[in-house]
């Protein structure tokens, strides 16, 4: 799930370069939004998965503006 370099001059050391993730967006929202435009992420798509198949249960009209969509994040970025 997460791509790794492993650093050959000290191989007790891993430095991760990106983790693969599914974030949830709202076709509705936009990166200008306050909240950005991902309303949940999850680390395995299975997870992403099943959050749009509960909103589908509880909402479906909500859930016809969600997708699930698979970004790579950087190391170092914010916490």
């Amino acid at each position: 799930m997460s791509r790794e370099a492993i650093s050959t001059a000290c191989p007790e050391s891993v430095i991760v370069s990106g983790v693969l993730v599914y974030a949830i967006i709202d076709l509705r929202s936009s990166p200008d939004h306050p909240l950005g435009d991902a309303v949940e992420t999850f680390i395995r798509r299975e997870d992403a998965e099943r959050f749009v198949e509960e909103v589908r249960g509880d909402d479906p009209d909500l859930a016809s503006y969600l997708r699930i969509e698979e970004r790579e994040l950087g190391a170092g970025g914010l916490n």
